[in-house]
């Protein structure tokens, strides 16, 4: 049986990862050179393919400073690279289970892991695009998104789909909250790769369920030119824009009606455009 490359790279990253030191040196100084260099993208990338149970608590810790002195060692000016840093480095200070500096600092009250909160602010200050860099379980740490496995874009689609289909007085508006908070988290994984019917029918069904839940808040709404809008349908309504045929798939006549509506500010330039990533994730 052939072991799959990537898997040979994040077990050598993994490795190196967990020698220890001595004198200053890892035990990887004394080791012969068989020609493989381990740069720290590969140590990153090979900490974010493990799956929490991979390891254990005692592992993780050595992950988490070994990420931790990468973090101090090299300046990382750009945003995506350090958002996936420190969401990693927080991840893995908290599966080590110990509450110690410098991961865990005093905050309002409470002990707060340091570097979940600098990516949950990063993430913030980029309107919810870097969160797709990160995987479900990193999301939820994150963001406390209810996520317990990565989705397909075949899933997020039937789960539109699904949405739909369910009358508007059929759930309660704290139902309808939790499944715009659902199709939220599972638009984040995917949206990048969903076409642009696809993309459509899950913005609608989300920027829906988030109206039903009488929820005119962020991350569903915000104020845009003194009048709250419905973020999803305003990407939506962008998308029917750029790609005019789209509108006919909407077979939802008062969803057909709000979108257009929308559109036409958007055309008008009543409105900015919003396209997929600008649709926030918290």
């Amino acid at each position: 049986m052939t072991v799959p490359a990537v898997v040979i790279a994040a077990a050598a990253s993994l490795a190196l990862a967990l020698i220890p030191s001595i004198g200053g040196q890892t035990l990887g100084s004394f080791l012969p050179d068989f020609g493989v260099t381990v740069e720290a993208s590969e140590l990153l990338r090979g900490t974010e393919q493990l799956a929490d149970d991979d390891l254990s608590a005692a592992q993780w810790g050595q992950q988490r400073d070994r990420l931790h002195e990468l973090l101090e060692a090299a300046r990382v000016a750009d945003d995506k690279e350090r958002f996936r840093l420190v969401a990693q480095i927080g991840r893995a200070a908290s599966l080590a289970g110990e509450l110690e500096a410098p991961y865990f600092v005093p905050l309002k009250g409470r002990m707060t892991n340091r570097y979940l909160a600098e990516a949950a602010e990063m993430n913030d200050a980029s309107e919810g695009a870097l969160l797709s860099l990160a995987s479900p379980g990193v999301v939820q740490l994150i963001v406390g998104a209810d996520v317990v496995a990565a989705r397909s874009v075949e899933e997020v689609v039937t789960l539109a789909a699904h949405t739909a289909a369910i009358p508007w007085n059929a759930l309660s508006e704290s139902d309808w909250a939790d499944r715009a908070s659902e199709l939220l988290a599972s638009y984040v994984q995917v949206r990048d790769r969903l076409d642009g019917p696809e993309l459509l029918a899950v913005l609608l069904q989300l920027g829906r369920a988030a109206e039903n839940a009488n929820q005119a808040a962020a991350p569903y709404y915000e104020t845009v030119a003194g009048q709250s809008v419905n973020v999803p349908w305003l990407a939506a309504a962008t998308l029917v824009v750029a790609r005019p045929s789209l509108s006919e798939d909407i077979s939802d006549r008062d969803l057909r009606a709000q979108v257009e509506g929308l559109a036409e500010m958007v055309r008008s330039g009543a409105l900015p455009a919003r396209n997929r990533e600008d649709v926030p994730s918290r």
